[in-house]
Parts: structure tokens; sequence; C-alpha cells
């Protein structure tokens, strides 16, 4: 099970890391920002899509090694475009879809997104100073935050492209990669908005056999600035399986036991009551809604496609499941696993990836990506769209039009 759980939560944090990942690696820290003038991308009108069009959804297919771009319509139905988008998976805000630049570790450029799914880059490229890794976060709305070995750096995201704010320290991870275990050691750093906060979670590994303790450090927010906060030690050893609520209170996350506990940020102090998973399965990603009053569990075998919908209590922070959790994909046993889960930024649907060709060699079956309403009200959740997605599409992210 912990093979499996490591690979599921390496596809999670390769959607978090995919500016680093897909980029290559630096071998010099950049002191300074700097800029340069990124081109328009070339781009075929899409075709004719749903109207009206909630928002557009990005994937990745690391077989193919191709970038799919999908229209999401109000009533939750999925339809490829054509348009032509980089071999990366964006972070979004109200105004932008920002990618790290190509080969360019360090560097990321902003686009708008057209109503008929086109990418106009607007402004040039902004820089940050990093050395080996580096990762892109976002709150969905005004700022995008680049994550890097060397600190965390905020740009306030407008329709004209992206500004520097001031940057945050990174705290030191409790386990730091000795020389001696370079490179196979990486020390890696995710972050995770919701609202007024921000989580840090950082960790040394080497390989997936011994991993180091992570560490998370809590944020508050105030135009987009980060404050330092509390530092939590976590024993969950394979990380990125973290969510904070919007208004800051609680943060849920999964410990190495696969239990989901719930931290209270006010008290500092732990839940009493974790939830579990039911025998055989176990968690591997969870999401809160916008609203901060649904909890989204990704579930692992038996039933790799369900998702278990959990009701926040908002003065507690306890958990109560819904009625009809576990919910359904709809992809069935055949289906491998699940690879990644995002919510769009309305908090109206669910969008997951599956693959049939893990480990199978010379496989070509089709991948899925999958659309779930999310009952405002109750939670529920009900498969609106299921299309063919490239072979093995291992990341996901949707944004909405810019405006």
């Amino acid at each position: 099970m912990d093979c499996l759980r490591a690979l599921l939560l390496f596809a999670t944090a390769f959607v978090a890391s995919s500016a680093s990942l897909l980029t290559g690696c630096g071998s010099a820290p950049i002191s300074t920002p700097q800029s340069q003038a990124i081109p328009t991308l070339p781009a075929t009108p899409s075709s004719p899509a749903p109207n009206p069009v909630a928002a557009y959804v990005f994937t990745v297919d690391s077989i193919t090694l191709a970038a799919s771009e999908f229209s999401l319509s109000a009533s939750g139905q999925l339809q490829q475009t054509k348009v032509s988008v980089p071999f990366a998976v964006p972070v979004s805000t109200a105004h932008a879809v920002v990618y790290q630049v190509p080969k360019q570790l360090g560097s990321m450029q902003s686009y708008t997104l057209e109503a008929d799914g086109s990418l106009q880059a607007q402004g040039v490229a902004v820089s940050y100073p990093v050395n080996r890794s580096a990762s892109l976060a976002s709150d969905n709305a005004s700022y995008v935050y680049a994550v890097s070995d060397k600190g965390i750096y905020g740009f306030e995201s407008q329709i004209t492209g992206l500004t520097p704010i001031p940057s945050a320290k990174l705290t030191t991870p409790q386990t730091p990669c000795p020389p001696q275990d370079l490179p196979g050691c990486q020390n890696m750093q995710w972050l995770t908005v919701s609202g007024n906060v921000a989580v840090l979670g950082e960790n040394s590994t080497i390989g997936y056999g011994s991993p180091n303790p992570p560490q998370l450090s809590t944020f508050t927010r105030s135009d987009g600035q980060l404050t330092p906060g509390q530092v939590i030690g976590w024993t969950d050893p394979y990380g990125a399986a973290l969510a904070p609520t919007p208004d800051g209170r609680f943060l849920y996350l999964l410990d190495e036991y696969n239990r989901l506990l719930m931290y209270d940020l006010t008290t500092a102090s732990w839940g009493n009551t974790p939830v579990t998973g039911a025998q055989g399965t176990y968690f591997w990603q969870i999401f809160i809604n916008p609203a901060g009053s649904f909890l989204f569990v990704a579930e692992a075998p038996p039933n790799p496609s369900a998702f278990r919908v959990f009701q926040i209590d908002a003065s507690s922070g306890n958990l109560t499941e819904v009625t009809g959790s576990p919910f359904s994909t709809g992809e069935g046993a055949a289906m491998d696993s699940a690879t990644a889960v995002t919510l769009d930024p309305t908090g109206h649907f669910l969008l997951a990836t599956f693959q049939y060709c893990n480990g199978k060699p010379n496989c070509t079956t089709p991948g899925k990506l999958v659309a779930m309403s999310i009952n405002q009200t109750a939670g529920a959740l009900t498969v609106t769209s299921d299309v063919q997605d490239g072979v093995y599409p291992a990341q996901v992210t949707a944004a909405v039009i810019s405006h």
C-alpha cells in the first residue's frame, strides 16, 4: 500500500512542482528579478464549445508528452479544444493563467485566458531566485506565489501581467539534505493557499524509501503578503496532502497511519476524532471547496474512482460524512487509479483524471477526464461528463476566463 500511495502522491507533488519537473534544474541561484519578452503562443481557434463556459481545464499527459485544454460548460460538459497550450499545467487567477517558462527554471509568464480558450501573453516574463527546485501556487484570485529553495516570492496578477510584492522567507526543513546525499536527496517545498491563510510544506527525501519528517509552516495573508505563523510537526512521510479552510481556522491533513486529521490553527491543537478509510482503502488527496463547507477525499483501492465527502462544522471543525458518500465516477474496477484531482475555481465542479496503463508495457488505452458537479447544499457529487484524455493524464488544473 505504501508504495502505491507514494506513486500517487508523487503525481500530486508533480502537479504542485510541475514548474521544476518539466523544465529541468538550474545550477545557480538568480540573485535579482529579471524580465524578458515572451511572444504570444501560436494558437488556432478552439472548436465551438458548450456555452456558457464556466472554466477551461488543462491537463498534461506523461506518456504522450502533450498538453490538452478542455472547455467546461456551466452544465458540466467537457469538450476538448484545438488551442495549443504549453507542456505544463498552469496556476490560475481571476485575471490570468501563469506558466513556468519552458526550460527556464525561475521564470514564469502570465497569459490572459480568452473566451474562446486561447492564451495571450501579457507583460513580460518575471523571474525569482532559485537553486534546484521550484513550484507555483495561487489563491485563484489576485496573487501567484513562486516557491523555491531560496524563498517564497509573491506576485500580484493583473490583466497586464505580474507585479512583484514583498517576499517571505522559507523556514528551515527539520532534516535538510546533507551534501553527500546530493543529487539523490531532494528538498521539496509546496504551498497551499486558501482564503487568508497559506501553509508551506517542506521535506527532504532520498527516493521513496527513506523520507524525513516534513515540516509545515503557516502564514496569514493580507494583500497577498505572507506573515509567518505556527510551525507544525507532521508524520505523513509522503507529504502534499493537506487543506486549510479559507477562514484560516482549521487545517486538515493525512498522517502516516492513513488517518485524516484536523488541526485547530486558532488554538494550536489537534482534533480528537480522526477519520479513517474503510478496510483495504486509503486516502491520497484532500480538497476544500471555496466556501469552506465541504471536504473532498480521493480514495484509493478497492474503489479507485470514488470520492468521500464530509461537511465541515464551521465552529468545531468536526467532519460529518454526507449522505450518499462515497460517490463514484463510474469508471469502475477496470480503472487503475485516479492520477490527479482538482476543484474548478468556482467550487461547482470536481475534476479528476484517470489512467489504465500504470506499469503496463505498450499500453495505449485512453485515459479519462471526468467532471462531477458539487451540490452546494448537500455536498453530493454527480458525474456530468466523462471524456477521453490522452494515455496517462498526470496533472489537471482549471481556470476561469480572464476578467
